[in-house]
């Protein structure tokens, strides 16, 4: 799948040592206390890495058993902040079915005065304001798959200047910009700041990345994910490979 280029996520802020920080948690469930200290100048034994490592292990040997309510409370430790740039409807849907993210959306009237900028400065393309999706063949929620041609693509993005000049319009007889949103497509582009626990991106990430969401969705979804990624490893791999759509997190 060809990922549009509208689409953006930037980390603003994460724990630093997620792993360890879960591990310590783990630790504490089981012994009742803090993670031993280490000597300077031996081998570290909770390094983020290997933290990482025993988090992995503890649920694949813990996996096979009933979960008690609190089995994977300690995922809920390091939190990340993103800035997230996506079309209103992608935004709106993942904000309305996420109730464990905390999102703050850039307003509707300032996202309506900015499409503004496709009117007034000539020079901008318009795929900053409005999401447009590449040429393929994507599947409906039955699986069924339909094209979408070059032509679609350019069409959905005249339809976006179009909303701009019905804007620019309103705006002309007094209309305030808080009322022009309403003419605002469901392709224009949005930005927001989301911040949650791990485990409740890990329960997006899960939730919103099914074959029957929408390209936009799986998209930023996809996006998402590569952050997580980066930010947990050992512990993304092991709930990637092992337990995705398959894992209740929510014990």
């Amino acid at each position: 799948m060809e990922f549009s280029k509208n689409c953006a996520v930037k980390k603003l802020s994460a724990t630093e040592m997620p792993q360890r920080l879960i591990y310590a948690a783990l630790y504490n469930a089981r012994f009742g206390g803090s993670l031993p200290e280490e000597q300077e100048g031996e081998p570290t034994q909770y390094s983020e890495d290997s933290c990482g490592h025993y988090i992995a292990e503890h649920y694949l040997q813990s996996s096979n058993r009933i979960p008690s309510w609190s089995a994977y409370s300690p995922l809920e430790h390091p939190v990340i902040s993103f800035e997230i740039h996506a079309d209103i409807a992608t935004l709106y849907e993942l904000a309305a079915e996420t109730k464990l993210i905390t999102f703050t959306n850039q307003s509707l009237g300032e996202v309506a005065e900015g499409t503004q900028l496709a009117i007034t400065e000539k020079s901008t393309d318009l795929e900053d304001l409005f999401s447009a999706r590449p040429p393929g063949n994507y599947p409906d929620h039955t699986g069924h798959r339909h094209p979408w041609t070059e032509e679609d693509r350019q069409e959905q993005l005249a339809f976006g200047l179009s909303t701009a000049f019905d804007i620019k319009s309103r705006k002309e007889i007094g209309v305030g910009s808080h009322h022009t949103s309403q003419w605002l497509t469901t392709n224009t582009l949005q930005k927001s700041v989301a911040s949650g626990s791990l485990r409740s991106w890990l329960q997006l990430l899960d939730s919103h990345s099914r074959p029957h969401k929408s390209y936009e969705m799986q998209d930023l979804v996809s996006k998402i994910a590569d952050h997580i990624n980066s930010w947990i490893p050992q512990v993304y791999t092991w709930w990637s490979t092992q337990h995705r759509s398959k894992l209740d997190l929510r014990v």
